[in-house]
Parts: structure tokens; sequence; C-alpha cells
């Protein structure tokens, strides 16, 4: 069975600072909630047809896995239908040892190194094929490995969604 990765914060999660360019060209009357309500409506499809084919899902992102699947919840996306699994770089450094520390919000940091290395390491370990996330810091600890890293663009050329999975 084939397994792909997506990053919750940028990706199934677009900011605000991603929609702008869509929000400020008028095509949602709502609004970032608007534009964010359709394109999580039309990933959730995505994820969908890619389980269809059985390909596994994955979501891989830096918060503890709890606190990512509340937020999968309340964005609407359901485990079995749209994901199979969370896995979080937080729970990752914490179990292998990795000094960590949280900030005043309650996020958890580790040295960079180890926090933009641990995705890689994590699709290793999960034999996930590929990632896709929205930051290219994680992108040079995939050389080398099994997994394809896919840097995932909202704002290409300032005004198209690409994400790069035709």
């Amino acid at each position: 069975m084939k397994r792909v990765a997506f990053d919750l914060h940028g990706v199934l999660r677009p900011s605000n600072s991603q929609l702008k360019n869509t929000v400020d060209l008028g095509y949602f009357i709502d609004g970032y909630e608007g534009a964010r309500r359709f394109f999580v409506g039309y990933l959730q499809d995505v994820l969908k047809s890619f389980r269809e084919r059985d390909i596994e899902i994955w979501v891989v992102s830096g918060p503890p896995a709890d606190e990512v699947k509340a937020e999968l919840t309340e964005l609407g996306y359901v485990k079995g239908e749209h994901y199979d699994h969370v896995d979080s770089v937080a729970d990752y450094l914490k179990d292998t040892g990795v000094e960590m520390w949280q900030d005043e919000k309650q996020t958890w940091w580790a040295s960079e190194g180890n926090w933009w290395s641990a995705k890689a390491a994590i699709c290793a370990m999960r034999r996930i094929e590929l990632l896709a996330d929205d930051k290219k810091e994680y992108a040079p600890y995939f050389k080398g490995t099994q997994c394809k890293f896919h840097l995932w663009e909202w704002n290409k050329n300032g005004k198209t969604l690409d994400i790069g999975l035709r």
C-alpha cells in the first residue's frame, strides 16, 4: 500500500497569508473563513479519492498528536474517511530524547536541526513515500531517503493554487 503524508498547518489548514490573493481577488463573499472552508472541502475530496485508491493518508505535523487530531476534527476531517494516521514532530522528538522546551503560548521548540530533520525521520520510520509540506526547511533532510518531499505552494505565481499532485 502506498503512503502519502500531509502537513496540517499551511497545507490541510491554509493560513490567512496563504489565502490572501484569493480573498483579495473577491472570490469569496465571506472572506478568509469562506476561502478556508472551500479549500478544506476541496482537500477533503482529494484525500477521499486517495483513500479510494488504497493510498494510506498520514498527517505529519509539528504539535503533539492529540492537538493535531483535535484540530483536524474541528476542521471537519474524519479519521477513516480523510486520513488514517497522525504523527507529531513534538512527540517524535520527545520520544527520542531530544531536548525540547515550550514558550509562553505552550508551543514546543527544539534546535533547528532536530526540528527540521524530524519529518524525514518520521517518514522513513513509517515508510511514507511522499510528504507535502509548505516549509522548504524540511526539504534538505529528505535527500537520500525513500520519501519524496513536495513543497506545497498555495500562491504560486501570486494567484493560483498548485498542489502538484496531478
